[in-house]
């Protein structure tokens, strides 16, 4: 199996202030340290919070095109939030 090392990077999950300081090489290559992720739709962060993912969803959900109310009325459209 082979490895992107472009897509590869460091997310260390911690409850402390300072982040620890491991360098991580995959081949010869220093991986990135990053401290939020986003994996299958789920943002994760270094200290397990949601407000990141709350963040990214707030973007997307206002970046849809809004439906009319009279639309949703008519024909009983339940939006999932």
């Amino acid at each position: 199996m082979s490895f992107s090392v472009s897509k590869c990077c460091i997310l260390s999950i911690h409850r402390k202030r300072t982040s620890p300081t491991l360098n991580y090489t995959l081949g010869n290559t220093l991986l990135n340290v990053v401290n939020n992720h986003s994996y299958l739709g789920v943002t994760v962060t270094s200290d397990l919070r949601w407000h990141e993912h709350v963040d990214n969803i707030s973007v997307y959900q206002s970046r849809l095109p809004k439906l009319p109310t009279s639309f949703i009325a008519m024909y009983n459209v339940v939006l999932l939030m």
